[in-house]
């Protein structure tokens, strides 16, 4: 099932039976093919500081060409590194005013040069852009409600957050709402549920096929995901125990024996990522009862984003938090946090 050789993994991904019972229609993405090579081509920081940076909590990253965007929440910073040239742009310090971060929660890309940050502690985006000179705010943007992660949308911005008894909003350049839609994941508990109802990953279609979701969004820890249309209408939704695989082994009589996941254990969604414009990759953490320091399993799946059924699945992919035209970045956070850059291509 794996085949390992130095600097690569080579996946077969398991699939479901019930999967060959209909086709998905697929691009040419390299996702789209059963087996996938994952080759680690270029390390920010880490133990071996091969970029010359050292991180603390990098939260968010975004890849702009061979520029490489951390958010680091730790640091109160963003760092760009050039993957190709070496050099090191640094902006921002600890606090509230024009310039500075407290929490660095999401990026996305705006244009070529320009790149907007997410603050939930100060409520506000923040565009930064990029030139020759370096690093420069251009403008800041404050946010009427408490936010969690944002995307880029029709010359605007998607922003997740409690507001008004919706959680996804469209806002102008300005920061003004300019719809609000979607019924906030909730629990319960009320005051909780306002809590950790923010915490999301999101994805932005920006083409007008009507049979593509304009947003989907993923509750990290309620384990649920959803799909809205242009007009803001939910198309599908679905939870981790939809699509999960179930481990099966022969039993006598030609009976099947189904292993479920331990008892205690719980699902959480690290990653919610647009592959291209007909899929999703999502992939789920099996948190042991011990708690969210304990994954116990970290599992992809590749998603038909018309219908949010799963066209493949494995076990063996790393944890991925952006990717872009075959190239993808992970954020590790262990003794040494960094951030790799890997290049994913067909199995030949």
């Amino acid at each position: 099932m794996l085949s390992r050789s130095k600097g690569s993994i080579l996946i077969t991904p398991l699939r479901f039976v019930w999967a060959l019972c209909f086709c998905v229609s697929v691009s040419t993405s390299v996702f789209a093919q059963e087996r996938l090579t994952v080759t680690q081509t270029f390390e920010v920081a880490g133990k071996n500081m091969s970029a010359g940076v050292e991180l603390i909590n990098p939260s968010a990253v975004i890849l702009d060409g061979t520029r490489i965007w951390i958010a680091d929440e730790g640091l109160k910073k963003i760092i760009v590194v050039d993957e190709r040239t070496g050099l090191k742009y640094e902006f921002g310090q600890d606090g509230s005013g024009p310039g500075e971060f407290r929490t660095l929660t999401a990026l996305t890309r705006i244009s070529h040069s320009q790149v907007a940050v997410l603050d939930r502690f100060t409520c506000r985006v923040s565009i930064l852009e990029l030139t020759s000179q370096g690093l420069s705010l251009v403008k800041t943007v404050p946010l009427s409600f408490f936010p969690s992660t944002m995307c880029s949308f029709s010359g605007g911005l998607i922003v997740t957050g409690w507001f008004k008894g919706k959680f996804l909003h469209e806002l102008d350049e300005s920061g003004n709402i300019i719809r609000s839609f979607g019924d906030p994941f909730r629990t319960e508990d009320r005051w909780r549920g306002r809590h950790i109802a923010i915490r999301a990953h999101l994805v932005c279609f920006e083409q007008t096929n009507s049979s593509v979701p304009a947003v989907v969004v993923a509750s990290k820890e309620f384990g649920m995901i959803r799909a809205y249309g242009a007009d803001g209408v939910m198309l599908w939704e679905i939870t981790p125990t939809d699509f999960r695989p179930i481990d099966t082994s022969p039993a006598p009589y030609g009976g099947i024996l189904f292993k479920m996941p331990r008892e205690g254990s719980y699902h959480r969604i690290s990653s919610l990522l647009r592959i291209d414009g007909q899929s999703l990759l999502v992939q789920v953490e099996t948190i042991s009862d011990k708690g969210i320091d304990y994954p116990e399993q970290l599992t992809t799946y590749l998603i038909s984003a018309p219908n949010g059924e799963v066209i493949w699945t494995n076990e063996e992919l790393p944890q991925l938090n952006y990717i872009q035209d075959g190239r993808a970045l992970g954020i590790e956070n262990p003794e040494y946090p960094k951030v790799i850059v890997y290049r994913i291509s067909p199995a030949g």
